[in-house]
């Protein structure tokens, strides 16, 4: 019993310091004026090598199943390809 609660207490504690970090990034945009560009050039780079990692990993584990790097690679791959036109 005494164990639920401190996970309960760690959800908690992590909660509000999760929400206090956001809460310093909001201000600091805020206070920083514009709005920064996204560079979609980097979705691509990070999706080139997630995906091959994942389908490595995956390979390599017992339950043959999708890793999730493999599917994080290809959503990264498609946001970067999906936006060409605004790469750095």
């Amino acid at each position: 019993m005494s164990e639920n609660v401190f996970l309960i207490l760690g959800f908690i504690v992590f909660a509000i310091l999760l929400g206090f970090i956001v809460y310093l990034i909001i201000q600091k945009r805020k206070n920083s004026g514009g709005q920064q560009q996204i560079n979609f050039k980097i979705f691509f780079i990070l999706g080139a090598c997630f995906l091959p990692a994942g389908i490595a990993i995956s390979l390599s584990s017992d339950n043959n199943s999708f890793s999730v790097l493999s599917v994080l690679g290809l959503i990264y791959l498609v946001i970067g390809l999906a936006n060409r036109d605004k790469w750095e």
